[in-house]
């Protein structure tokens, strides 16, 4: 138990890193938090957490999320 939460808390920490000056829309921000926060990204390996986060991205229409904000 306590290994899986320093593994998500490993993960949490990856999908917060964000660009410096460039920083995700807030529905963006959202989705990848709630992702990592729910454990869908549990098994990934913490180099492809970046990769997992962009093809969640790209695979989610933002203009029906924003109709939620």
């Amino acid at each position: 138990r306590t290994q899986a939460l320093l593994n998500r808390g490993a993960r949490l920490t990856e999908v917060l890193k964000q660009p410096q000056y460039a920083p995700l829309p807030i529905e963006k921000q959202i989705l990848v938090i709630y992702a990592a926060v729910n454990g869908f990204c549990d098994r990934m390996p913490l180099d492809r957490i970046s990769q997992y986060e962009k093809a969640i991205l790209n695979s989610v229409s933002f203009s029906i999320l924003r109709e939620f904000l």
